[in-house]
């Protein structure tokens, strides 16, 4: 374990120093990672080559929100995944697993490195029980897709952003049918605030975050070089006894780069939905 996290943290020094346009953050990756009731998340990756030139995808840094691994397969070693011209090469099954370490389970995000421009998604994918490692192609099942972000594009210190379509239930008939979570990556080497609001202006006030009620503008603190998840829902409003789930829309701004998005769960389906953050102009 710990000769595991020191190769992550060589990773990370690495793309410290070395940031490209090419380089691209996958928010959040999976593997073996048990969710509500019955559910197992686990991911694969595909990176798409629009280029007439071959290239090689390089694992430039790791960042860790939970992990074990107990019976690491391999030492650590670099990680690169050539990719033909004009193609997709996926990244999954066997191959992932062994490059990760051979992991029992981890949930992370991924920054991934080439010398010429790329396209990352990714597909997590609810196995209904541990994969196998052993498997050497695509997983089937419900799934939801990733995208990975280019790290020009990730929010930053100045603006204000929207993330849309929260499935909001301030007064629920019974167990609440959706369940949100904000899905941080902070890639960088000192700690950054995501301040989350209810509107723009960060004047309207009131919603529970992971369980508890607090008044917004409400401030995160997101450590350097992590992965953390944020849930986020209704307060509830004890004068309306039955109500149907409503849309909603959260905003935030940050004091430094960031990859969020947001995931929305229909626990009546297990169907999950990814929403992602749209960059807004706030009128005075």
């Amino acid at each position: 374990m710990k000769a595991r996290l020191a190769f992550l943290s060589v990773l990370l020094v690495v793309a410290a120093t070395s940031a490209f346009a090419a380089d691209v953050l996958l928010p959040t990756f999976a593997w073996n990672i048990a969710g509500n009731g019955a559910n197992n998340w686990s991911s694969e990756v595909y990176l798409t080559n629009p280029g007439a030139e071959a290239i090689s995808v390089r694992l430039a840094a790791t960042y860790v929100g939970r992990i074990q691994d107990t019976h690491p397969c391999l030492l650590p070693s670099p990680v690169t995944i050539d990719v033909p011209a004009y193609s997709t090469k996926g990244w999954v099954g066997n191959r992932i697993w062994m490059d990760m370490g051979c992991p029992d389970f981890i949930l992370a995000g991924l920054l991934l490195h080439a010398e010429a421009p790329f396209i990352v998604n990714s597909r997590m994918v609810n196995t209904f029980a541990a994969p196998n490692p052993a498997t050497a192609g695509l997983f089937t099942g419900l799934s939801q897709e990733v995208p990975g972000i280019p790290v020009e594009s990730l929010a930053d210190k100045g603006g204000t952003y929207m993330l849309p379509a929260l499935g909001w239930e301030p007064s629920p008939c019974g167990p609440a049918r959706f369940n949100n979570t904000l899905q941080v990556v902070n890639p960088g080497d000192v700690d950054i605030e995501v301040t989350l609001m209810l509107d723009p202006s960060g004047t309207a006030t009131g919603f529970l975050v992971d369980g508890r009620p607090v008044a917004a503008p409400y401030v995160v603190t997101i450590r350097a070089r992590t992965w953390v998840q944020i849930k986020v829902a209704a307060e509830l409003l004890r004068s309306v006894v039955c109500g149907p789930p409503r849309l909603a829309d959260i905003f935030f701004r940050t004091s430094g780069p960031v990859a969020l998005y947001g995931s929305v769960v229909d626990r009546a389906t297990q169907d999950p939905r990814t929403t992602m953050p749209i960059s807004i102009a706030v009128t005075p």
